[in-house]
């Protein structure tokens, strides 16, 4: 969050306050969320429209429910001006007529939905501690070295079993100029993947068709409800290939676990090297991530440099292990998948409950 100095003397009746409701008047118009505490005075930046309900006959976490909803988000686009750039006034939202059922049923609804919500989020939160943890391991063992200093020093891998220990040599070489465990070789990406690129489909559809599949898009990655193109003469992808962006604001973001056919600004990189897994190639490129993303090509429209990217050394065991990293690996991404699929289905039920619970035609369950 951007901090400021600023003379607040005239600013006081724009300051947020806990539990206002503010909506995105511009970019992804009608987006809502409810304010939370902040030790700072926190004042909505010119994109946001900030409205203070009455507590005694409006649940604010609720009406964020509501103005999400397609029913909600329908309302508030409907009174949007701009052809090019949406665009919401504080006027017409005024005039909007919005459901209001008792101020108990309000509250909860918004319970019910709040607990669906607190299961996504704990399954992010997990998502995200595994991934940290899988990254972890991987740069201590293959870009830090942990394991063979350890041993060069007489000392046993912290956490780890004599067996996997055995694994790591102890000591090392000097490789084209760089130090790596000794009987250890280095390639470069160039050798080991191939960049094949996504398309635009001819024919896409919001359901499922015969002979469609999902298209794999940046708005896929960060869970927004699917779009599905014709396989024919697209890219397709499984859970176990490595995806990157390679155009756009996002260029350089690696995923990895979407099955269906390739967007045209994203790539996937073939393995060609068999001693390179999936798991392998995702984290090394996860731990290089920021790396690409902050050396993109374009002025105008940033691209991934791929040239670049395929210049990347990396360290080849003279063993098998990358397949024993690699078990563990598909481990963490299978329950990763696990979780995100989790997390679609229960937001699916979310989206779906609220109508449901507003008409009556599921029965706010009582106390």
């Amino acid at each position: 969050m951007p901090l400021a100095s600023l003379d607040l003397s005239n600013l006081q009746q724009h300051i947020l306050h806990e539990k206002d409701l503010v909506i995105t008047r511009s970019g992804r118009v009608g987006t809502t969320a409810v304010f939370d505490k902040f030790p700072l005075p926190v004042l909505p930046g010119a994109f946001l429209i900030r409205f203070r309900l009455k507590f005694d006959i409006a649940d604010p976490f609720f009406y964020r429910y509501f103005f999400n909803s397609s029913e909600g988000q329908d309302l508030v686009i409907s009174t949007a001006t701009g052809s090019v750039q949406q665009n919401l006034n504080i006027s017409s939202l005024h005039m909007l007529e919005v459901p209001q059922p008792p101020l108990e049923i309000q509250h909860r609804i918004a319970h019910i939905l709040g607990s669906l919500d607190d299961k996504i989020e704990l399954n992010r939160q997990m998502n995200a501690t595994l991934e940290a943890m899988a990254r972890a391991i991987f740069q201590s063992w293959f870009v830090d070295f942990d394991p063979v200093r350890a041993k060069a020093e007489g000392r046993q891998p912290a956490g780890m079993d004599a067996a996997t220990a055995a694994l790591f040599p102890d000591s090392f070489d000097v490789v084209e100029g760089r130090e790596v465990p000794r009987g250890w070789g280095i390639a470069t990406l160039a050798h080991s993947v191939r960049f094949v690129k996504g398309k635009k489909p001819d024919e896409i559809s919001d359901i499922l068709l015969a002979g469609y599949e999902q298209q794999i898009l940046i708005d896929t990655f960060d869970g927004n409800d699917p779009i599905f193109a014709k396989i024919d003469n697209n890219v397709p992808s499984s859970e176990e290939d490595v995806l990157m962006v390679m155009d756009g604001a996002s260029s350089g973001r690696v995923e990895i676990g979407f099955k269906g056919v390739i967007g045209s600004t994203i790539a996937k990189l073939e393995i060609t090297n068999k001693i390179i897994t999936p798991p392998i190639l995702y984290y090394y490129l996860k731990i290089k991530e920021m790396e690409i993303r902050e050396n993109t090509t374009g002025t105008s429209i940033p691209h991934a440099d791929r040239k670049r990217i395929e210049q990347f050394e990396f360290v080849i065991p003279n063993n098998n292990l990358y397949n024993k990293y690699s078990e563990f690996a598909d481990v963490i991404l299978d329950k990763i998948n696990h979780n995100k699929k989790e997390v679609r289905t229960l937001a699916q039920i979310r989206d779906t409950l609220l109508p449901k619970l507003m008409s009556g035609e599921i029965q706010v369950p009582t106390p």
